[in-house]
């Protein structure tokens, strides 16, 4: 009786084994569809994309944002998108975006020289550096952005071919600000410093908010980039960023020694202005938006810092490249709002860095030994029951 109890407890261990647990059997992912890149139309507006995002690209997962949510997904910080207006159309950003104001005067809703919303987008370049900001997760696309229970304020600053001067800028910094946005991206640079966009930065510091801008727009080439970053990232209270590649390298390398920063500039994927799917982008532009989400999270998790020490943690925690013109490194999410203690010398990354412990992986093996263990337990109690009731009746027989 022993012998058959003890096969039939390994015959039912055996059986539950070759069922998986739920969560570990691999998921199998469809064929993606090759994403289109964000276009530039000389008349008309932005079409929605015909693909959705399947698996997550390089950058995305450079910035490992999930790593961070455990503590922060940026809530309650309100985030400027100072470019061509953002559409909350795309799933992505529902309820995400703000109706915005419009200082350039190009967008519906302007009226006798009244600004009006900017929550439009025809050129479409705005609500893709939104997306890669707050874009929130969608089911159907792997798609998020950095911070996604972060607001959006758009700032509409480009005219109707997406160009923008100093002036629009300036006035732009100045209304986000008011629009009470702690964090304002700027993923434009004009290459000539006005007084006014240096008052409009001043005006941000003073109000303690965060000003991250592209050292460069995307236009930019050997004879037209300035020698220096482009304004406002050339004004130091400004974290200016440059693009990286996947290899470590610049992606405009006309614009040298000119970051404080860099993240993902290229292959980065995002929101269309209408639809569901998705265009890919690059350039300067981009990974000043993925470092205004990172700065979003720390905003949240710290609301006390100041923004120079909001500042101070992204270039402390940064990783640092070998590339020349990197600045304090690539950027690192889960340091810059984990991190316990900082270095004494600002942009230096101490060795002895304290972080938080990161949220572990969900590994299967630990699961499965913890089920397995308990699944032997019940069978031996069963097993020892059925011996010991066999017993029993084995006495009142015998």
């Amino acid at each position: 009786m022993r012998r058959r109890s003890w096969s039939a407890a390994a015959a039912v261990v055996a059986a539950l084994l070759a069922v998986p647990l739920p969560g570990t059997a691999a998921r199998a992912e469809p064929a993606a569809p090759a994403l289109p890149e964000l276009p530039n139309p000389s008349s008309g507006c932005v079409p929605a994309s015909p693909s959705v995002q399947r698996g997550v690209g390089w950058a995305q997962a450079r910035m490992a944002a999930p790593a961070v949510w455990p503590l922060t997904r940026g809530g309650g910080v309100t985030v400027a998108v100072l470019d061509t207006g953002v559409s909350p159309a795309a799933p992505a950003l529902t309820g995400a975006v703000q109706a915005g104001v419009d200082v350039a005067g190009t967008g519906a809703g302007v009226e006798k020289g009244r600004p009006g919303r900017a929550d439009s987008d025809c050129r479409g370049r705005g609500t893709f550096l939104a997306g890669l900001v707050a874009g929130r997760p969608v089911d159907g696309t792997d798609f998020a952005g950095v911070a996604p229970a972060a607001t959006i304020l758009p700032v509409r600053v480009t005219d109707a071919r997406g160009k923008l001067t100093a002036d629009t800028l300036a006035a732009g910094l100045r209304a986000a600000v008011t629009g009470g946005a702690r964090v304002v991206l700027i993923a434009a640079a004009v290459a000539t410093p006005t007084v006014a966009l240096r008052d409009a930065v001043e005006f941000a510091v003073a109000n303690n908010v965060v000003v991250v801008a592209a050292v460069a727009g995307a236009e930019s080439t050997a004879a037209t980039a300035p020698a220096g970053p482009g304004y406002p990232a050339g004004y130091p209270p400004v974290l200016a960023v440059a693009g990286v590649t996947a290899d470590g390298g610049l992606v405009e390398t006309s614009v040298p020694q000119a970051a404080d920063l860099v993240a993902p500039g290229e292959g980065a994927v995002s929101v269309a202005p209408t639809g569901a799917g998705h265009y890919t982008g690059g350039g300067n532009g981009v990974a000043a938006a993925y470092v205004a989400g990172v700065v979003a999270l720390v905003r949240a998790y710290h609301p006390a810092l100041t923004a120079a020490e909001v500042s101070r943690r992204l270039t402390a925690t940064a990783v640092p490249l070998t590339a020349a013109g990197t600045g304090a490194g690539l950027v690192d999410g889960y340091d810059a709002v984990a991190a316990v203690e900082l270095g004494a010398v600002p942009g230096e990354r101490p060795a002895d860095l304290a972080v938080l412990p990161a949220v572990p992986a969900r590994s299967a093996a630990p699961g499965r030994a913890l089920a397995v263990a308990g699944l032997l337990l019940v069978v031996l109690m069963v097993t020892v029951a059925a011996v010991t009731a066999a017993r029993a009746r084995r006495r009142r027989t015998g």
